[in-house]
């Protein structure tokens, strides 16, 4: 269905057949996953696209016709909802980006609306929080949309968290974690140093962010592989990220220099994980790699995948306390979640644990 909604290669008619002979109970609980995934509106876009080409040989639509008319109308309400929210965090970045651009502030959104530039429908992605990076004046940044009345949150190291016109904004003073190793803070300047050398060749976006920047293919090459691999060791992935990858390959690809982004991969140990991002992109989805230096590899992404779908790993949205959160993270590491650090991170779980220790109690950021 996500191969449909984007639409990618062709699924075989096999397959075609499978979904035309669904019941309406497993649409419902296909598009359940969907919206827990992040991706129901591109899944409801596979629905609409299936019903144009086959109409009434769907299953459901024939035989349950009333109850499929109304699951086709409470989606395009969550549709129409999915659309909105783009429209409204598009507009908040324009007018961010003009205020601080009066300033002499260049800001360059990541992650996010960034991410959905790369979709032929990008208000279809999912919406969260507005990421951004002011290339070294982020304090002077906060400080301006104070005095528009913007509330400030200063809290946490690698970022501000400020509330701007019902916009929660991630204001970035680091783009990874820095804390407690030296692995990490390499890694902070090589990425700084890419967004900071490219800064004058970045795109501005016309789809409504104003003059918001976005980043160049070999900083995203390199960061949204260093985010997955974090999200997935801490929190589990979502299959939004791992079509954010996808997207990225089916328009970026020619854009990256391979060969630095697998050196850049080696040195930081996220080479596992790029190779079965890379591998669930051409043998899941159908993106063509059409580069060797692509490195594609299948060996953990199976199970990668179905930690995805099935994982409850999601703990930091889920109302526990820190500590509490803490605790579990800790607990899932040595038990659960063990093979990820062990298979994939190529990280000794001791030494990690003592990395985030030491750096959460001494405050070694910098």
């Amino acid at each position: 269905m996500l191969r449909l909604g984007l639409g990618l290669p062709k699924s075989s008619e096999k397959e075609y057949e499978e979904l035309l002979a669904l019941p309406i109970a497993q649409w419902k609980a296909s598009m359940a996953l969907a919206e827990r995934q992040g991706m129901a509106a591109i899944v409801f876009d596979g629905v609409q696209r299936l019903y144009d080409i086959y109409g009434k040989e769907i299953c459901a639509a024939k035989n349950q016709y009333a109850e499929w008319t109304q699951w086709v109308f409470t989606y395009t309400g969550v549709m129409s909802q999915y659309e909105q929210r783009c429209l409204a965090q598009r507009a908040a970045i324009a007018e961010l980006a003009g205020i601080w651009a009066k300033e002499g502030i260049k800001m360059m959104v990541f992650k996010g609306q960034a991410n959905a530039s790369f979709y032929p429908k990008p208000e279809h992605r999912a919406t969260g929080d507005i990421d951004c990076y002011l290339f070294g004046k982020a304090d002077k940044g906060d400080d301006i949309l104070s005095k528009w009345g913007a509330k400030v949150d200063n809290s946490w190291y690698r970022h501000s968290k400020i509330s701007f016109k019902g916009e929660i904004i991630e204001n970035h003073r680091v783009m990874g974690h820095t804390r407690g190793s030296k692995k990490k803070k390499d890694m902070e300047e090589e990425l700084k140093r890419m967004a900071h050398e490219r800064v004058e060749g970045l795109e501005m976006k016309d789809e409504g962010l104003g003059c918001a920047l976005i980043p160049s293919a070999q900083f995203n090459a390199c960061f949204l592989t260093y985010h997955g691999l974090h999200h997935f060791l801490t929190e589990g992935l979502r299959m939004k990220q791992i079509l954010d990858w996808a997207m990225f390959l089916y328009c970026e690809q020619d854009k990256v220099d391979w060969p630095a982004f697998n050196d850049f991969c080696e040195r930081y140990k996220l080479n596992r994980f790029a190779a079965a991002m890379n591998y669930i992109a051409t043998n899941y989805l159908g993106i063509n790699l059409k580069h060797d230096g692509i490195i594609a590899d299948g060996t953990y992404a199976e199970k990668l995948v179905h930690s995805t779908l099935y994982g409850d790993d999601y703990l930091f949205n889920s109302g526990k306390s820190d500590w509490i959160v803490r605790w579990l993270l800790v607990k899932n590491m040595f038990s659960r979640d063990r093979w990820k650090y062990r298979d994939i991170a190529q990280e000794n779980v001791w030494k990690h644990l003592w990395d985030n220790a030491k750096g959460f109690l001494m405050k070694e950021e910098n």
